[in-house]
């Protein structure tokens, strides 16, 4: 009588373990990209918030002559928030989110956003940004001065449902304006 030892591994049973393999790696690499994006719609919103309180602080201490062009006046005075750069008017994070300041003045009572003292815009955002800043609570007028939002050109703030969001991020709109005071 002989006696078979065999050692190892046979194909069938390595086959096997790369396929299991394979599925953790697709899998794994799935929830990677889902936190990526999930950090970088996080961060988007966190360079809104601190970026309105600080024009909104800005806006408080300075004359009119200082509210003509205050994104440049925020540049010169380096008091943009960390991971915005600044380019020709405009900030804009390592994701290419554009952030403008407009300074609309005291007696914005009819107009565009009203009753906003300024308008943060953040443009080339994705679908998810975009519905994710849209339904987003922000505070209020008494907490940081947010008086409302606009997703692409409206002229009317509105309170967005996941639903209208949905409905209003898609296509070309890449753009949401926020208004303060």
């Amino acid at each position: 009588m002989k006696k078979n030892m065999q050692n190892g591994r046979s194909m069938i049973e390595m086959l096997g373990v790369l396929a299991i393999i394979g599925v953790l790696t697709v899998g794994g690499y799935g929830l990677i990209n889902k936190a990526q994006t999930s950090r970088s719609i996080t961060l988007t919103i966190d360079q809104l918030t601190s970026l309105a309180q600080k024009v909104r602080y800005y806006a408080r201490d300075c004359d009119e002559d200082c509210k003509g062009d205050i994104t440049s006046k925020i540049n010169e005075e380096g008091i943009f928030p960390e991971g915005l750069t600044y380019d020709d008017g405009k900030f804009s994070n390592r994701d290419d989110v554009v952030y403008t300041v407009e300074y609309l003045g005291e007696d914005n009572e009819n107009g565009d956003l009203a009753p906003a003292l300024y308008v943060v815009t953040l443009e080339n955002l994705n679908e998810e940004a975009c519905i994710q800043l849209a339904t987003i609570n922000l505070g209020g007028a008494g907490s940081n001065g947010f008086v409302g939002r606009v997703i692409g050109d409206g002229k009317s703030p509105v309170q967005y449902t996941l639903t209208s969001a949905v409905n209003n991020c898609d296509g070309g709109n890449k753009k949401i304006r926020f208004g303060f005071r």
